[in-house]
């Protein structure tokens, strides 16, 4: 017991490392680059940059780690669904040859992004200033990447704890923003409040749905007749917090090529990018719904173990009914990962408290989320400890059954 606190001790000790690294990151200028007045107008008026805090970028800031964990998100999803394809070739693919196939593709990906920043707001004069920004811009990336990579193995959370710092200073921005905004009265200080307030209950929804399940009952013919049914779930919010990385990361590739187009381009119209990362959003939350629950892997694992839901019979009936419970309550984590997004996204285009407010509730709904994933990470860690109370219970019952047998 002694030697699992110290593990997780030091898995904590490294995870607050790699905070501090990605913080510090966060800060480094790039070099040969001048924020200009043009950039800061093109992400103060564009979606873009709101969007990219998603997946762990600062695009207004423009440090080394400005890009984040875009690239290695959307490679991680185009190698995803190359692979549901089957083919042949993909199917000889060893694990590391995956993984460096990925690692390729996220660094193309990365110099694709870090030139189309430096190029679209005109930061650089010169061919050399233009290569080393863009090295910058791609090594920070890499970087990072791996860092938060290097956190999932040795630390907790990976790079979720990395892009949820990232995300507190977004939120504490926002909320000291709002707060000079409305503090020059007694009506301001009363919003004040009333935000505090339904912050409270925001927090206490997603709280409640995270834990949302929708349950049958499962019976398993190894055991005696008895025995009452187990309960088998199927969450409401399956795929939300992997919609909101990747999905995010996703959505920016189209606002970044729009800035290197002309300034009339449909993909920096503010009504395209709000139903375009909408779309998106609600068809990758029922992808990653599918990969996290697949109704044709669960049959057949009800098979394998002799089991069966109540009233339904085993094998393709099984399936069917698995499909058609996920599709049913999918919708409802689809429809929220979509709300959330269209509120933020709408929040950046008003220029007030209300539009400020926004963005704020749309922050703390995603915050709140990712925090309920580093949950689900903290309670993988505490498996051994709870099995080891099992075993330990158990062995006591068996000794105290033996006791009683000798008497």
């Amino acid at each position: 017991m002694l030697s699992e606190t110290k593990g997780i001790l030091k898995k904590a000790g490294f995870t607050l490392m790699a905070i501090a690294i990605y913080l510090l990151g966060s800060q480094i200028p790039v070099p040969a680059v001048k924020l200009t007045h043009h950039y800061q107008q093109l992400m103060h008026e564009s979606s873009v940059s709101t969007l990219a805090a998603m997946s762990g970028a600062n695009l207004p800031k423009l440090s080394l780690f400005t890009i984040g964990f875009t690239p290695f998100m959307v490679a991680m999803m185009a190698i995803q669904l190359v692979l549901l394809t089957k083919l042949p070739y993909l199917r000889e693919l060893s694990q590391r040859q995956i993984l460096l196939l990925q690692n390729v593709l996220t660094m193309l990906i990365a110099v694709f992004e870090a030139h189309l920043l430096v190029g679209s707001a005109r930061l650089v004069d010169g061919s050399l200033a233009n290569i080393t920004a863009i090295a910058a811009l791609t090594a920070g990336a890499m970087l990072v990447t791996w860092l938060g990579n290097l956190n999932g193995s040795l630390g907790i959370g990976g790079m979720i704890v990395l892009i949820i710092s990232n995300m507190m200073q977004s939120v504490a921005s926002q909320a000291g923003k709002l707060i000079h905004q409305l503090a020059v009265n007694w009506q301001g200080w009363l919003l004040i409040a009333g935000v505090a307030l339904l912050s409270l209950g925001l927090i206490w929804f997603l709280a409640a749905f995270r834990l949302a399940r929708y349950e049958d009952a499962q019976i398993r013919s190894y055991l005696p007749s008895y025995t009452p049914p187990l309960m088998y779930p199927i969450g409401l919010n399956l795929g939300v917090m992997m919609t909101f990385m990747i999905g995010t990361a996703l959505a920016v590739l189209p606002a970044l090529i729009g800035t290197r187009l002309d300034h009339r381009t449909l993909l920096l119209n503010s009504q395209f990018q709000i139903g375009f990362a909408a779309g998106l959003t609600f068809l990758l939350t029922y992808f990653f719904a599918w990969l996290q629950f697949n109704p044709k892997q669960q049959a057949k694992q009800m098979l394998y173990t002799n089991s069966y839901l109540l009233n339904v019979q085993p094998g393709k009936p099984t399936q069917r009914y698995l499909r058609h419970r996920l599709f049913s309550l999918t919708f409802f984590g689809a429809l929220l990962a979509m709300g959330v997004i269209v509120m933020s996204l709408s929040g950046s285009l008003i220029k007030n408290e209300w539009g400020s407010i926004l963005q704020l509730m749309a922050q703390l709904i995603m915050l709140v989320m990712f925090m309920n994933g580093l949950l689900d990470k903290l309670d993988e860690l505490k498996i051994p400890r709870r099995y080891a109370k099992l075993k330990g219970e158990l062995e006591d019952e068996v000794f105290s059954a033996g006791l009683a047998k000798r008497a």
